[in-house]
């Protein structure tokens, strides 16, 4: 009856099983209406006009209105009743009904099969008659509330607010809220529109190629957040890049005397990096002349290719040749209340993540590898490479965390901010408990006096360098005698700041030739009082003399403790300069029971937590690590 009234008075077909989960309506124009997402509170789940009297019975059905509502009209005077308990008394219906919930589909309109945990999985009516479903799946006793017998696990739950990516096993075309469903290219994740709640999953193990691009804003308490979730794949944690790999036989054209290039036409823009077999760098040039050693290339801007020296195809000398180009990774400018956590940032040629020339508010970033990173000219022609792993560039930034981050091979400074234009301030920015390996800069403090910093803390680090570094001298332009401070100030001395703290970080490295070499440098006088450096760790297996000190003081070296203590601001009155007996780096930084490390650091307020997890004492460790192991 009630569709005969539909389809006479309104053109409309109602689509119902029996056991029915109703979900979707058709007009004349074959136009759809999704009751399953309604939002508008004038869809009704049901109307029924003059019912009274009609024999009409109703039960075992399941009703559902996502935004919440479940409103009922039950007659002819247009009486709308959006009470579930109102409705069943009215009627007489619906009494081994269950409540009005979600069906907890698998991933619609796809799939509308159920969960196990769903509330219409065995709780309808046994039908005469009714033995397959749609499916053609016998019917149990006693059956679904739905068109389908058939359950899936519970583990995967259909969430219009959750987004899964598979760089190997997804499909653009799909809908991308549940893992059988993924979407599959960061182009599609770039045309997505996302909401504050959303979460965007990339699964484990595998590798996504492309630039993400300015995603959209998330809202307080509701972050956008990129991120990986336990069982969805497994392996490593999942590679974000920009690279072109060029691993193929195919891909390389010998031209004689050692000398091939590429030929597939794969580049636009410039190469900074090649990356073979992610563990060595070859040799950028800046000229094709000097090409001439195992693994030396060269860009041709005007021929777009990487000009290459090898003993042989490259593809067969090495198994694996990623080519990091000119691009940022992940581009996040002006997005706000954005959080990045668990990825894999790996061989990009100008920036691992970067918000440049506007603002970012409420952005947290942890959990995450950033790798090989940098290499590229600033533009063609301009003589000076750079590279760093995370950037703040002249803009607006308000509460920024970074946390737990694992910093490797980074041409210039690992997390840096820089040049502000006119009023532009920091305001709440906190790097705690990272480990930096391999890094010309932990921290490059770039902000000038045309913008004010207000809470900037730079706390429980752990930095290290050592003659592995890839991007030494004989990997750059300029060559030796450039200054590499851990932890380097080039400006933060506008007198309206306030809150400057860098604590309790371990700094390591040791004397490479042609770099000059310094724990913590500032290049200005005096140390502004709003600065305070204390509680730092400082060594090296080599001697501090030359140009490798201790530390740097607006152009002078210190190469003691003492000598250090006594500079501009006397920096580090609690500080150490002993070696934090490391268990095994590169890859355990624990310290050893005996170090000076152990419950030598300032207690530091936001920092409860260090890179592993773990609760921080009080008196925390210096550096990122509490654990200690011998």
């Amino acid at each position: 009856i009630i569709c005969e009234r539909l389809k006479r008075e309104f053109g409309l077909d109602l689509i119902i099983s029996t056991p029915s989960v109703l979900y979707k309506i058709i007009d004349k124009k074959n136009n759809e209406k999704i009751i399953y997402s309604a939002s508008d509170n004038s869809v009704a789940l049901l109307s029924c006009w003059g019912w009274k009297g009609t024999g009409i019975t109703m039960d075992y059905n399941l009703w559902y209105m996502a935004d919440g509502e479940d409103t009922w009209n039950f007659d002819a005077s247009g009486y709308w009743q959006d009470d579930w308990g109102a409705y069943k008394s009215a009627t007489g219906w619906e009494s081994n009904s269950p409540t009005p919930a979600d069906p907890l589909f698998k991933d619609p309109p796809d799939s509308l099969r159920i969960y196990d945990i769903s509330p219409a999985a065995g709780a309808g009516l046994d039908i005469v008659g009714y033995t397959h479903d749609f499916d053609r799946v016998p019917v149990s006793s006693p059956p679904n509330i739905g068109a389908y017998e058939n359950v899936e696990p519970g583990g995967w739950v259909y969430d219009n607010t959750n987004w899964y990516w598979d760089a190997t096993n997804g499909d653009d075309a799909k809908s991308g809220h549940h893992p059988d469903s993924a979407k599959q290219t960061i182009s599609a994740l770039n045309a997505g529109s996302f909401s504050p709640g959303d979460t965007i999953y990339f699964k484990f193990g595998e590798i996504f190629r492309g630039q993400i691009d300015n995603p959209e804003d998330g809202s307080s308490g509701n972050h956008v957040v990129f991120t990986t979730k336990s069982g969805f794949g497994t392996g490593d944690k999942p590679i974000i890049t920009t690279a072109i790999n060029e691993s193929s036989t195919g891909d390389w054209v010998a031209q004689g005397g050692n000398i091939y290039w590429n030929s597939d036409g794969a580049f636009t823009i410039d190469v900074g990096t090649l990356i073979f077999n992610d563990g060595s760098i070859g040799k950028k040039e800046s000229s094709v002349g000097n090409v001439n050693a195992q693994g030396d290339f060269f860009y041709d801007y005007g021929n777009n290719r990487v000009v290459m020296y090898s003993v042989g195809n490259p593809a067969t000398v090495y198994v694996d040749i990623e080519c990091a180009v000119n691009t940022v990774i992940f581009q996040g400018d002006a997005s706000d209340y954005i959080t990045i956590d668990g990825l894999a940032f790996k061989w990009g040629g100008r920036h691992g993540i970067g918000w440049n020339t506007t603002s970012g508010n409420n952005i947290t970033i942890k959990n995450c590898n950033i790798e090989y990173i940098g290499g590229c000219e600033n533009y063609e022609g301009a003589g000076v490479m750079l590279g760093n792993g995370i950037e703040f560039y002249s803009g607006d930034y308000t509460d920024i965390l970074v946390e737990k981050c694992y910093f490797y091979q980074i041409f210039d400074a690992a997390f840096t901010t820089q040049y502000p234009d006119g009023g532009e301030d920091l305001n709440n920015i906190y790097v705690n408990g990272n480990v930096f390996v391999n890094v010309r800069y932990g921290l490059e403090l770039a902000w000038d006096t045309d913008g004010e910093i207000h809470t900037f803390h730079f706390n429980n680090n752990t930095l290290w360098r050592d003659n592995d570094y890839v991007f030494g001298p004989n990997n750059r332009w300029s060559g030796s005698g450039w200054q590499a401070g851990l932890i380097t100030f080039y400006s933060a001395q506008n007198a309206s700041n306030t809150d400057v703290d860098i604590y309790n970080n371990i700094m390591y490295y040791e004397n490479i030739s042609g770099i000059a070499s310094s724990g913590t440098r500032y290049n200005f006088f005096p140390l502004p009082a709003h600065i305070d450096i204390d509680n730092n760790l400082f060594y090296s297996p080599d001697a501090f003399s030359g140009d490798h000190c201790l530390g740097n003081a607006s152009g002078v070296e210190k190469y003691t403790l003492g000598s250090w203590q006594a500079a501009s601001g006397t920096p580090d009155l609690n500080g150490y300069n002993s070696d934090p007996i490391f268990k095994n780096p590169i890859t355990n930084f624990r310290v050893g029971s005996g170090s000076d490390a152990v419950d030598g650091g300032e207690t530091v307020a936001e920092y409860t937590t260090d890179y592993e997890g773990v609760a921080v004492g009080t008196p925390p460790n210096i550096g990122a690590i509490e654990t200690t192991e011998d």
